[in-house]
């Protein structure tokens, strides 16, 4: 701004754009699933599962109540997948969830597995 009469009116317009992050969204829910004994690991692809309102890539996590029938889940972020591997001899089932996150948002889809 200024007073002096030589200069024509300066006017400075500031434009903004606000991108404000979103929590996933749970797109479709994980099934249950049911296994034999023995079965191989399961992957399961994450691809449609959730989906980030921004379009930022999301990072999964995977946690299960019952270590007795499944190993640790390993959880792949470049295929977008988690495999599910079954203990030997295992007949019982256990709950899975799947938390999909960017930031400080998430979201998350539990299911079952039963063998």
């Amino acid at each position: 701004y200024t007073t002096d009469p030589d200069v024509a009116d300066n006017h400075v317009s500031l434009e903004t754009t606000a991108v404000l992050s979103r929590a996933p969204i749970l797109a479709s829910p994980l099934p249950d699933v049911t296994l034999l004994e023995d079965a191989e690991s399961l992957a399961i692809a994450l691809q449609g599962v959730f989906e980030d309102p921004n379009g930022d890539n999301l990072a999964y996590q995977v946690s299960r109540d019952n270590s007795a029938l499944l190993l640790a889940p390993l959880v792949d972020h470049a295929a977008g997948s988690v495999t599910l591997s079954i203990r030997p001899n295992a007949f019982v089932t256990a709950t899975v969830t799947v938390t999909a996150s960017y930031g400080e948002f998430a979201t998350s889809s539990t299911f079952t597995v039963t063998v």
